[in-house]
């Protein structure tokens, strides 16, 4: 990561305004207001952070953001995704600009890949956004713009057409979103893409091209390049009316809207979970739009139709025990009536666990009431029998303390005694009988103690008789817990 800051250069060095150049700084000016950033004022923190790629749009933005506002209260911001060797020059290209123009600059390099099968577009813009977000959290600063213009709108709603998407979708790209916790302008949606080139021209800029924007096997660039000349060609004057049309798809999006959140809020079960039956009574329509608001809360891309048909047919009117459908990395479940959506987390690694072996954590009981798990894996309770006078004994407190508790994930071979005069079943054996469904199953840790079975959660305590019970005796539960971010709710065994 690299960072600068040089003082501003005066208004006659970054260039007199001319008339040609007022429809962009009119539209930045306007941003500005609705977003309540003064013109001037402390530069610490930035009052703004501007995605910066280097590229022509984000070149323009920059540079007309500088004679808009004063430089020193912007930071540019170059997300390094590391996916091409052109790129390996575009961070320094980027903090030159950045030190000409007197902004802030950082430059965020993402590591990873993304998952097989998965949209190389799509990873590397959740990893810009999620490298914004990051930046804005630690700069105090709420606010990002992006160059997204008037050609990227209409991409992006041709794309959205193609793939199936529902009438949110076919409104475009909003003004303002919010992604990873920071707030996106889109200032420049009604300037068309020749005249932030003519822009850059007409001030002499210097940007970088990314080849692989000539790539049309890559779908914008196919619409970009062969699909919108062509319907040019056809329809002169087509972008304008789909453009002009845009407005008014939001507004009647906007009031669906509302009705799907209200018809979302009466479906609501607890934990954030919806149930079923109320999701069956809404009609066609009105369930696809609740479904498409429930997914969009979570920060997720919209489903495709046909991804929204198998999410009904899994989720709704599966008869079933359960149901289960993927999108976004996650997974939206049923069991009996209760419908969630999971994101599967990978185990902590606990230093000391042996190869290959999944384990949570290692815990020694010292009379607390509670012990939380690591990764969000919820929390053991430990309850003393004598509080509930008639419960079947658990484990001798004072050979609890003397433990070292292991928690890993549910597993199918692991057996456990219910009742003291009953047979030790398997995991899998009792997951069967009590229809608790596949994706649930490594969700409900097992403590183990002495490399024994001790405690299952949603089923409870081995009753075997090689556990000490002399004197006090305590008893071991499970709560889930959530996390703040709705993304990554913990399911529960709500109703083993």
């Amino acid at each position: 990561m690299a960072s600068s800051r040089r003082s501003a250069r005066s208004a006659e060095a970054r260039g007199a305004p001319s008339d040609d150049d007022a429809p962009i700084l009119s539209a930045l000016r306007d941003a500005l207001a609705r977003h309540d950033v003064a013109a001037s004022g402390a530069c610490v923190p930035p009052a703004l952070i501007v995605a910066f790629s280097g590229g022509l749009d984000s070149t323009v933005l920059l540079h007309a953001l500088a004679r808009t506002l004063d430089p020193a209260r912007l930071l540019a911001v170059h997300v390094d995704h590391g996916l091409q060797p052109a790129a390996r020059g575009w961070p320094s290209h980027c903090e030159a600009v950045a030190h000409a123009l007197g902004t802030g600059f950082e430059c965020v390099r993402v590591e990873g890949s993304p998952p097989r099968g998965a949209s190389l577009e799509a990873w590397a813009r959740d990893a810009r956004y999620a490298a914004l977000g990051r930046v804005a959290a630690r700069a105090r600063v709420p606010l990002a713009f992006t160059a997204h213009h008037a050609d990227d709108q209409v991409e992006t709603v041709l794309m959205r057409a193609a793939r199936g998407t529902g009438p949110g979708g076919l409104a475009g790209m909003d003004p303002v979103v919010t992604h990873a916790g920071v707030r996106i302008g889109r200032p420049l949606l009604g300037i068309s893409r020749a005249m932030l080139r003519d822009y850059a021209l007409r001030h002499a800029l210097r940007w970088v091209d990314d080849p692989t924007n000539e790539d049309t096997r890559r779908l914008r660039n196919a619409v970009r390049l062969r699909l919108v000349p062509a319907l040019e060609r056809a329809i002169p004057g087509f972008r304008s009316a789909l453009l002009g049309a845009l407005p008014a798809l939001r507004a009647q999006r906007d009031v669906a809207d509302a009705l799907a959140r209200d018809d979302l809020e009466r479906c609501r079960a607890d934990a954030g979970a919806l149930d079923r039956r109320a999701l069956a009574s809404l009609p066609p329509d009105r369930l696809a739009a609740a479904l498409r608001r429930w997914i969009a809360d979570r920060g997720m891309r919209a489903p495709t139709r046909a991804r929204l048909a198998q999410m009904g047919a899994q989720l709704v009117d599966g008869r079933g025990a359960y149901g289960c459908v993927r999108h976004e990395g996650a997974d939206f479940v049923r069991y009996r009536d209760r419908v969630e959506v999971l994101v599967p987390r990978a185990p902590d690694r606990v230093d000391g666990a042996e190869s290959g072996a999944a384990l949570l954590a290692r815990l020694r009981w010292a009379g607390e009431p509670r012990l939380e798990l690591p990764g969000g894996a919820g929390r053991l309770v430990f309850t003393p029998d004598a509080a509930h006078p008639g419960r079947a004994p658990g484990v001798s407190a004072e050979w609890l303390r003397g433990c070292t508790l292991e928690v890993r994930p549910g597993a199918s071979s692991p057996r456990l005694r219910l009742r003291a005069d009953g047979c030790s079943q398997s995991m899998k054996n009792l997951y069967q009988a009590r229809g608790v469904p596949a994706w649930m199953r490594p969700r409900l840790p097992l403590v183990y103690a002495d490399s024994r079975l001790l405690y299952a959660a949603g089923f409870g305590m081995d009753r075997g008789p090689h556990w000490p019970r002399s004197g006090e005796t305590v008893s071991i539960g499970w709560e889930a817990v959530l996390d703040d971010d709705p993304r990554r709710a913990f399911c529960a065994p709500h109703h083993l």
